[in-house]
């Protein structure tokens, strides 16, 4: 079975289709392309020897796997295919998957497995091994089999962060704008154990009025996925939106919106 096919098959399976791909080792893009029609998706292709090209969803970036970090970007999923044998440092990659996988996003682990006959003198993980690389890389398998002979491995984060909007009294929900809100509660989220929080750090922007506010904000809390606020902008929606980060809003107190917040997560 082909291996695009598989990647198509295991994404229709999700709850919802994804707004943005992110593929590591995307060669020209063209794979990627097709995909990003199928699901009208968002999609950036990363690889050390491609060209750099750039429509309106599709953009290929010369960059290594183990650069990836560099994007600065959230995706809801990203996949690499027949790729995982040739990465220099497959467990420094892996770890800075926790920097592109976006709020409950997946990741996907598609290549040919040890014993594999396929004409060329490479060296091929097996499904163990695969695995071990994954989970000592801090994430979680969610899946694993083979088809033909390939393996598919799905994985996501242990946890994610959100950023909280917050009043100077740390229980309520800022309710005018996001850049304006003078606090951040930074909340860890786990299937396991909810939401959990883990500091506060204060928007030294929060009385500013430069262009494109909403950056600079942002980068304050930019290793959270999503962001809680009662109210954004439309285009601080648009630039937040472009750099993949999940947008929930709410009002009142914290603790029932973070409540709320996971209840729908659970349903979902």
């Amino acid at each position: 079975m082909d291996a695009y096919k598989i990647i198509e098959t295991e994404l229709k399976k999700l709850p919802n289709p994804p707004a943005s791909l992110l593929e590591i080792g995307s060669g020209s893009g063209y794979e990627l392309s097709e995909l990003v029609r199928t699901f009208r998706a968002r999609g950036v292709g990363v690889d050390p020897f491609a060209s750099e090209s750039s429509s309106e969803n599709l953009e290929i970036i010369r960059k290594t796997a183990e650069d990836i970090d560099q994007l600065n970007m959230w995706f809801d999923v990203v996949f690499s295919i027949r790729s995982f044998h040739h990465f220099d440092n497959p467990e420094i990659c892996l770890k800075k998957l926790k920097s592109v996988i976006g709020w409950q996003g997946k990741c996907y682990l598609i290549d040919y497995h040890k014993g594999a006959q396929t004409g060329f003198i490479e060296h091929y993980y097996s499904v163990d091994e695969a695995v071990e690389i994954i989970e000592n890389s801090g994430l979680k398998i969610l899946d694993k089999k083979c088809i033909d002979d390939m393996f598919v491995i799905s994985a996501t984060l242990n946890k994610w962060k959100i950023a909280v909007a917050s009043n100077i009294d740390k229980e309520t929900i800022f309710p005018k704008m996001f850049g304006q809100a003078p606090l951040f509660a930074i909340y860890n989220f786990s299937p396991d154990k909810g939401f959990e929080l883990s500091e506060f750090r204060k928007n030294i922007f929060e009385k500013t009025l430069q262009h494109q506010k909403t950056f600079d904000v942002y980068k304050l809390v930019n290793d959270c996925q999503a962001v809680l606020s009662a109210k954004i902008g439309q285009k601080g929606i648009q630039r937040l939106k472009q750099l993949g980060v999940s947008l929930l809003f709410n009002q009142g107190s914290i603790e029932h919106a973070l409540k709320d917040t996971a209840f729908t997560l659970q349903l979902g």
